[in-house]
């Protein structure tokens, strides 16, 4: 059983009842600015049958991964983030180059 956050409810069950602060600490909700993620594979897990279609966001547990597939069609800078937006502030943030592109940041 999947919620719908890409978290298997079985790794996440009390997720719910975790502070806010410890949640952040617990996982980062992983997305690029500006897409969705084609397919997601949580915890990279490969299994086509565990994969998550179409959906912006991914959880990702503190010191765990993911595989993400996504096709971006408009050249640009694409930041990629967790949903903990603070932490952007501390360096959280990544750059996807796409085409050609000069500048910092395009979204």
């Amino acid at each position: 059983m999947r919620r719908k956050s890409g978290c298997p409810s079985k790794l996440t069950p009390n997720i719910s009842k975790i502070s806010r602060s410890r949640q952040f600490d617990a996982f980062q909700i992983f997305h690029i600015v500006g897409t969705v993620l084609n397919t997601a594979y949580p915890f990279a897990d490969m299994n086509p049958a565990h994969a998550l279609n179409n959906v912006q966001t991914v959880s990702v547990p503190a010191g765990g991964g993911g595989v993400f597939d996504v096709k971006i069609d408009k050249p640009g800078l694409y930041p990629f983030v967790s949903h903990a937006f603070a932490a952007v502030d501390q360096g959280q943030v990544g750059l996807l180059k796409v085409g050609d592109v000069k500048g910092t940041m395009s979204h």
